[in-house]
């Protein structure tokens, strides 16, 4: 992004249009404006779907698409207010935390059922299901489209590689850390999200409800992005 020792580019449109001319350039900003649209609209559907699950059969009970306007409604707050990613790195701490959160319930209930699991079955490789995985992955470490503006947002730019390196790295530690315990407990029958393999009760209700704060955090901040890149 600092090819030519004079100036910074915004943003991936930026630097595909100076390596490969406006078509890249139109290219690299249509793919990453589906991320980062697609992926929100994923997220408060699914956060939407998640509250809708939780609140059934109780008095805060509502329908999918009320839940699903509520949510919208709350992501609209700090994305409408908010104009940049370092006014809304806050919410990226809380969204982190409430990850952390949950990966500790699910590792320890987990732990805490291997007595009660009997003829668990575990396969060393499933191929068919090797794309599928594969797919996951990169979804998972998919956060590359708002690196732009997050180095961007930085009082340091220069420390850039350390601290993508070290986030990546929690990120893979925090994924072993969810994987490993859940297909090695409930074997091929662990359901996705590996929370679903819980028993139902309070462990997996706050699950649940944690999950989607961090959908509810992680949203504006794409948002927030698209809105840079688009302006």
């Amino acid at each position: 992004m600092y090819y030519d020792n004079t100036r910074r580019l915004s943003s991936y449109q930026e630097v595909a249009t100076a390596a490969f001319g406006p078509i890249g350039g139109w290219l690299a900003f249509f793919f990453t404006a589906i991320t980062l649209v697609g992926v929100p609209v994923l997220y408060i559907l699914l956060s939407g779907s998640n509250l809708h699950n939780v609140a059934k059969g109780t008095s805060a009970e509502l329908t999918f698409p009320i839940w699903v306007i509520i949510c919208a409604a709350i992501i609209a707050v700090p994305f409408l207010f908010f104009r940049s990613l370092g006014e809304i790195a806050i919410l990226s701490c809380f969204g982190m935390l409430s990850t952390v959160i949950v990966i500790l319930i699910v590792l320890g209930v987990s732990v805490q059922q291997i007595p009660e699991q009997v003829d668990v079955h575990h396969d060393s490789v499933i191929w068919n299901m090797f794309p599928i995985a594969l797919s996951s992955i990169v979804f998972s470490f998919g956060g590359n489209p708002v690196y732009a503006h997050v180095e961007a947002s930085m009082r340091r730019p220069k420390d850039w590689n350390m601290v993508c390196f070290t986030g990546l790295t929690f990120c893979v530690i925090l994924y072993f850390l969810t994987a490993v315990p859940g297909y090695y407990v409930y074997g091929t029958a662990v359901q996705s999200p590996v929370y679903d393999s819980l028993p139902n009760g309070g462990p997996k209700s706050a699950s649940i409800i944690i999950i989607t704060i961090h959908l509810l955090l992680a949203t504006p901040i794409l948002l927030t992005s698209f809105a840079l890149d688009t302006c």
